[in-house]
């Protein structure tokens, strides 16, 4: 595959950017350290100070949020100031996300600067981005604002406003020169990607060449549409080819065990799935169907030679939505109408009697071992009674993990203490008398928190599940 190579920054922006000017500090408070003074908040909001969510000026940003049940009420955040005339970029960071389905793309959401606006369209999977809004100042004025009517989610938030004077361009000529900058970085992370079909590098390639070429809005957006599209098809590239070279590996694991029954024919089956990996010619379907064709040939061949005395990893493909990335789906729930609480790809049920399970059919005959991340809590952080009942080794753990006849417990939550967890938000732990115990579905993900857990299928709190043919 040919190595995709982007252009020099210094030459793009010596070409797209004239004279501008950072006049940020006409704003007061943009980065809202100092809590809402120099806003106008109409229908809600307000700051908060933690680095644990979203953090891009310090240590505050303004939010509003409520229960993921329910979605915001229309609600305003703005400020006027007095500017020369010009071409203006309003440029900040946001997002807007209904939290109990990470699917859900915003709507009613919107960051304006006097009549032009740019939807937030951040949604709960992807991380909070930046956004920019050009307008003409005329009269001397310039409102900048976020904005929420008729919305669907239960969280917005808005930090590091900047204000940015384009002197000498038009507004188009600006929209132009922004839309190149914004190309550029989007097509920054497109270096990383280490193997994708070698069509599409070139296909990319052209059209990050492109760039530097567009001299109208119409042209710009259609660049942009065309390259939004070449890097989800590149990184659904990389991801199969990635996928494709684990197998690959995990396939010459399986042919130095040296087993003679079909080891010409498996030994086959590797050299043409190198060959179609090094060309790079497939495309996603072609890679996925040469990876399932090559996972097959391993399976055949642990068949030919198990002897029950090694286990064989089965693919996560076999459960449905096995790390809960899709909310509930797949997954069937007891009593009928109960479904589990996701959040943070993390599926939580909470003081009620529950079943989540999934019949997976098709399998080999064989035994299995089952296994997922998840814990059990008693009782309320907020008393000594669970942490007490732990210790003393009268805890009763009643969620269990199991796979058909087979079950075990769960393990407690008080089993693994965690430390240094998010010092600047202690109210997301227990700290008093509890040795910094998990109180919450993000403090249980924080890389600190890692649970560890006993083997067999599921009934509770589960953000991964793995299992292996024995």
């Amino acid at each position: 595959m040919k190595k995709i190579t982007l252009l020099m920054m210094s030459l793009i922006m010596a070409l797209t950017v004239k004279a501008q000017e950072d006049v940020t500090s006409l704003l007061t408070n943009p980065d809202f350290e100092n809590g809402t003074i120099g806003w106008t908040i109409v229908g809600g909001g307000s700051t908060m100070a933690t680095a644990a969510y979203y953090e891009y000026s310090g240590t505050s940003f303004i939010e509003s949020w409520v229960a993921a049940t329910n979605t915001l009420t229309d609600r305003s955040w703005s400020q006027t100031i007095e500017v020369p005339n010009g071409v203006y970029a309003i440029k900040s960071m946001a997002h807007a996300i209904l939290q109990s389905d990470g699917s859900v793309i915003p709507e009613g959401v919107s960051i304006y600067a006097n009549g032009d606006k740019v939807a937030v369209t951040t949604t709960h999977t992807n991380p909070p981005k930046e956004y920019t809004v050009i307008t003409q100042v005329t009269d001397g004025t310039l409102t900048v604002g976020f904005n929420i009517t008729d919305c669907n989610v239960n969280w917005a938030a808005w930090d590091y406003v900047r204000v940015v004077q384009y002197n000498g361009m038009t507004k188009e000529e600006t929209q132009v020169a922004n839309m190149k900058e914004e190309m550029h970085l989007l097509v920054a992370s497109v270096d990383k990607l280490s193997k994708i079909q070698t069509s599409l590098a070139e296909d990319l390639n052209a059209s990050i060449a492109a760039i530097d070429m567009v001299k109208t809005l119409s042209e710009a957006q259609n660049l942009w549409d065309r390259l939004n599209d070449l890097i989800e098809e590149a990184q659904a590239s990389a991801n199969a080819y990635a996928t494709f070279k684990a197998k690959i590996d995990l396939a010459y694991e399986w042919l130095e065990k040296g087993y003679s029954a079909g080891y010409d024919d498996f030994n086959n089956a590797i050299t043409t799935a190198e060959h179609y990996y090094n060309e790079a010619i497939l495309n996603v379907t072609e890679t996925q169907t040469a990876t399932a064709e090559l996972y097959n040939a391993i399976f055949c061949y642990f068949n030919h030679n198990a002897d029950g005395s090694v286990g064989f990893p089965m693919e996560d493909t076999y459960i449905t939505n096995h790390s809960v990335r899709s909310n509930n789906l797949g997954w069937a729930f007891q009593p009928e109408g109960h479904s589990s609480t996701v959040d943070f790809n993390i599926a939580e049920f909470f003081n009620t009697d529950y079943n989540m399970s999934q019949t997976i059919e098709g399998l080999p005959n064989g035994k299995y071992k089952v296994s997922v991340t998840g814990f059990y809590r008693a009782t309320s952080n907020y008393s000594n009674t669970g942490f007490n009942a732990y210790e003393d080794g009268s805890e009763v753990i009643t969620a269990e993990l199991y796979a058909n006849e087979v079950s075990t417990p769960l393990q407690s939550l008080y089993k693994h203490n965690i430390e240094d967890i998010n010092a600047a938000n202690p109210t997301d732990i227990t700290i008093s008398g509890y040795n910094n115990f998990a109180n919450s579905m993000a403090t249980i993900t924080l890389p600190t928190a890692w649970l560890r857990l006993p083997s067999a299928s599921t009934r509770v709190s589960m953000p991964i599940m793995k299992w292996k043919l024995l």
